[in-house]
């Protein structure tokens, strides 16, 4: 079992690449793995909540389940070059002040970027969902989950009656209504 330890973290070819990982869980919110000359990941690095006080830090964790924070930390006071330490210690306050984890925040942005285009298709329908018939309806209202435009408990707005009744059997029939 390998014990890593201060030297393994203060050259300026592993301080990029753990910088470089930093700044890719920071935009992705995923955790980033460093790799060794001979491509095995040794090091990872993640983004965590503290339970108590429910800020983000980051976690680096090396392949043998070591925490190595600390030890990155004083490579990067004592070794790094001023911009690296920076680098790092600026990385730190940023994740420190997040609201949320970054990838919450992209997930978040996603849905409703989604639900942005199924209320604009239901929209270039004109009021129209009843043209759709058949499974194609009952595949559209799942799919999109577009259940009221007009804000009230009919579907869309229908022609006649009788597609309204259409409607309302395709909405209970589905399994997402």
């Amino acid at each position: 079992m390998t014990k890593y330890n201060l030297t393994n973290f203060t050259s300026p070819t592993v301080a990029n690449k753990i910088l470089n990982a930093m700044q890719d869980a920071f935009r992705t919110g995923l955790a980033q793995h460093i790799t060794n000359r001979v491509g095995r990941p040794w090091l990872r690095v993640d983004i965590k909540r503290n339970g108590a006080t429910n800020r983000l830090y980051f976690q680096f964790l090396t392949d043998t389940m070591q925490e190595a924070g600390h030890h990155l930390l004083k490579a990067a006071l004592f070794h790094w070059s001023r911009g690296d330490e920076q680098e790092f210690s600026g990385l730190h306050a940023a994740l420190y002040r997040l609201p949320a984890h970054p990838l919450d925040t992209l997930l978040d942005l996603r849905a409703s970027q989604r639900s942005d285009r199924a209320m604009a298709l239901a929209r270039s329908f004109g009021g129209r969902l009843t043209a759709v018939v058949g499974h194609g309806a009952r595949w559209l209202l799942s799919r999109f989950r577009v259940l009221a435009v007009d804000g009230g408990n009919s579907a869309v707005p229908a022609c006649n009656e009788k597609h309204s009744r259409y409607i309302r059997n395709i909405k209970q029939q589905s399994p997402t209504a």
